[in-house]
């Protein structure tokens, strides 16, 4: 007779793979994304606080590695971009748009209540102007998340938030008294939609946008093994039933 206090040792040591093992069979793929403003954009009004994403939320997201290392959520040196002519022309004097951030990465994709929020930052740092309430310090002009989940298609979910100076004709972002941020205009764009892999998918906000590219890599399917990642896992989530 195997004795208790035998098994309780192996059973947690079990309950520690276990979400290890799920994770395995996750397939790979690339997202490379492009957020850029509108400089010349009429200003419609900024959102109150409760329209921005949540700061805990923020906090909570993945930081992406340094580039260099193989690891899942490693940015890419830009020899592996796929979006540097979309990002020429967006440079270019010609376009009425700025672009403020280009990056990529490579990720198992998982279900999409386990999808990992991914950090996203870019453009200046902005500090409230002289006199405006106490808030966080310096603020970068572009900050929100971007979570890639998988039941029977692609989901993305794409959550950002751009800081902008407010002048006294606009006012100040957020409601009185409550905005950590007063003395700055905010403005959100959030989004989920089903996504297809290898389509260039664009957000649109008046003040600003984003192109986001999600490809399978075919050098790693799993956290640990090689082959090329499923586009389309069969088992599709409860409530997520395929239309058309």
């Amino acid at each position: 007779m195997v004795r208790p206090a035998v098994l309780l040792p192996a059973l947690l040591c079990l309950l520690c793979i276990a979400p290890s093992a799920s994770a395995a069979g996750a397939p790979w793929y690339q997202i490379e994304v492009i957020v850029f403003t509108r400089p010349g954009a009429v200003d419609q009004g900024a959102g109150s606080a409760s329209d921005a994403p949540e700061l805990a939320a923020i906090q909570r997201a993945l930081r992406l590695r340094a580039p260099g290392s193989a690891a899942a959520f490693s940015l890419l040196p830009s020899d592996n971009l796929r979006l540097a002519q979309e990002y020429a022309r967006l440079r270019s004097r010609q376009s009425p748009l700025h672009p403020v951030l280009h990056v990529a990465w490579r990720q198992p994709v998982r279900g999409r209540g386990n999808a990992e929020a991914v950090y996203l930052s870019g453009g200046p740092e902005l500090a409230p102007p002289a006199g405006a309430a106490s808030g966080p310090g310096s603020v970068p002009q572009i900050e929100g998340t971007l979570r890639v989940g998988v039941a029977r298609y692609l989901h993305l979910d794409l959550d950002l938030l751009l800081r902008k100076p407010a002048t006294p004709e606009s006012g100040t972002a957020g409601r009185a008294g409550t905005s950590p941020e007063r003395g700055l205009k905010t403005y959100r764009l959030d989004e989920v939609r089903r996504a297809r892999s290898g389509e260039l998918h664009y957000f649109d906000h008046p003040q600003f946008g984003a192109l986001v590219l999600i490809t399978p890599w075919g050098n790693r399917q799993t956290d640990g093994g090689e082959g090329a990642p499923a586009d389309e896992p069969a088992e599709p989530e409860e409530g997520d039933a395929p239309t058309g």
